[in-house]
């Protein structure tokens, strides 16, 4: 039977690294009870009795890389986190851009999306513009919750993001599918995903804003320092990195300029 203490040394201390090797994520000895709630399952299904037995198939197996990333990295979100980002992209970028960029497509990207909730909340922003063109990028290192992205189902405290921020958003755009819930397929198609690690150089270039909302958090200072690389060789000039709630990158030298509270400029 597995309980809580199975996950204990050497094999936690192997455990990390490897969750860091596959992921880039610099989890801690704290975070031993959330690892094991992840992973025990997956012992299960593989009728393992041990986390060492874990490590051993893991390495033996490569297609099992897969699915490890899916139960380590998957995070809660929901539409319309943090009112002030949206409050500045609305009321503040998005007027200066339009203003500045007459005729030009506004390029996005939603890094470490997870199930999609902030790259649709940019989607139902943008629908609010029917002239302007755009395009919607959104990632994610695991292939399960990317799928579950573009299902584009949720449970109702995810969507009740939407009404918080606006309501009327919300009356317009969101509709039942059962149990769950879901957003209009005008919506859906504006945004386009794939799979990306993002401690490896990206394939986008001259994206005016990107999204990388509460995941630095997850990595060490090197590693950050290798993301705020990739996200400045990404970026065009003047364009803009929107950073989560309890993140700061001002203790680097970078080329990101601080603006406000999560708001940094190239």
């Amino acid at each position: 039977m597995l309980t809580e203490l199975d996950l204990e040394e050497p094999v936690l201390s192997e455990m990390l690294k490897t969750v860091h090797r596959y992921t880039g994520i610099n989890m801690t000895e704290k975070k031993k009870n959330l690892l094991q709630s992840r992973l025990r399952p997956r012992l299960r299904e593989l009728s393992l009795t041990s986390y060492e037995a874990y490590l051993v198939y893991l390495s033996a197996h490569k297609e099992e890389i897969e699915t490890f990333i899916d139960r380590v990295t998957t995070n809660e979100t929901f539409f319309f986190r943090t009112h002030r980002v949206w409050d500045f992209f609305l009321k503040q970028f998005l007027p200066d851009w339009m203003a500045k960029h007459p005729g030009e497509t506004l390029k996005l990207w939603s890094a470490a999306s997870s199930s999609g909730e902030e790259a649709y909340s940019l989607a139902i922003c943008l629908a609010q513009y029917p002239d302007l063109k755009f395009e919607i990028c959104a990632s994610d290192i695991s292939k399960e919750i990317l799928g579950d992205a573009q299902k584009a189902l949720y449970e109702e405290r995810s969507v009740q993001g939407i009404q918080k921020y606006r309501p009327d958003w919300y009356v317009k755009y969101v509709t039942s599918v059962g149990p769950k819930w879901t957003i209009q397929d005008s919506i859906k198609k504006q945004v386009k995903f794939f799979q990306h690690n993002l401690l490896t150089p990206v394939n986008l270039q001259n994206m005016d804003i990107i999204f990388l909302r509460n995941v630095m958090i997850y990595f060490n200072d090197q590693d950050q320092k290798t993301v705020l690389k990739h996200m400045a060789k990404a970026l065009k000039k003047d364009a803009y990195l929107i950073l989560g709630e309890s993140e700061s990158i001002s203790r680097f030298e970078t080329e990101f300029k601080y603006v406000e509270p999560l708001v940094y400029k190239l």
